[in-house]
């Protein structure tokens, strides 16, 4: 079994690279990319927040995971959508359950555990980025991680700073270097018994909100030091 998972993941690594030689062009628009505000809208109870707020054209909206499913239900001015994720499972979800709204955005995947990715997805996706891997016994071959004190941009070959497709957009965010980080439906714990803005959205029976937020928490006061405000 483990075996099986090493040799998924060293493949799903070199169909990644070949990938993203054909994407170079997308990646390259990417870094040179400046957006006034970055709107991050995750798919927490307090997302449909964000359908009574005007979205200008020099600001972008990042839809994380099953936050695709708004696509249609924002007020957009010509700006900028994008969807991301690090997570290979939400990925083939929103591929299942919300095609139509993923071929309306740029779709940017920065993944660590890359067995759980595959040529189809793979596919149906515009930006892959090639992150810098390690070996792991459990998981073969990842994306290296440094945890939340390492944070900054996103790098054309990127290591991750921390837990979470949330944590590793704001990598991302501050990439387009705005004035402005806006939080939507980025709660981090369950309102009213509820996890999720739509109730079709799979519930896991682990999800590490005390570790995300723990990781954002230590994240903010960086992105603070770089001149840029986070609203949540």
């Amino acid at each position: 079994h483990l075996l099986l998972r090493y040799l998924k993941s060293f493949k799903v690594y070199l169909i990644i690279i070949f990938k993203s030689f054909f994407s170079r062009k997308d990646l390259n628009a990417l870094f040179q990319t400046r957006f006034e505000t970055v709107h991050i809208l995750c798919p927490g109870p307090s997302a449909k927040k964000i359908i009574d707020h005007k979205i200008e054209k020099n600001e972008c909206v990042i839809f994380i995971n099953h936050a695709l499913k708004m696509v249609n239900e924002i007020n957009i001015n010509q700006a900028s959508l994008f969807y991301f994720t690090s997570d290979g499972t939400r990925l083939k979800e929103s591929v299942h359950d919300n095609l139509h709204e993923l071929m309306q955005v740029k779709s940017i995947i920065f993944a660590s555990h890359l067995f759980h990715f595959n040529l189809k997805l793979i596919n149906k996706c515009d930006i892959f980025f090639v992150p810098k891997i390690e070996f792991s016994k459990e998981f073969g071959v990842v994306g290296q991680n440094n945890g939340p004190n390492s944070f900054s941009k996103i790098q054309k070959t990127p290591i991750m700073s921390g837990f979470g497709s949330m944590i590793n957009s704001l990598q991302l965010a501050v990439l387009f270097q705005p004035k402005t980080i806006k939080l939507w439906g980025c709660d981090m714990l369950d309102v009213k018994n509820e996890r999720y803005f739509d109730t079709s959205v799979p519930i896991r029976k682990e999800q590490k909100f005390d570790l995300t937020k723990n990781h954002f928490e230590i994240i903010t006061p960086k992105i603070n030091a770089l001149g840029i405000s986070i609203i949540q």
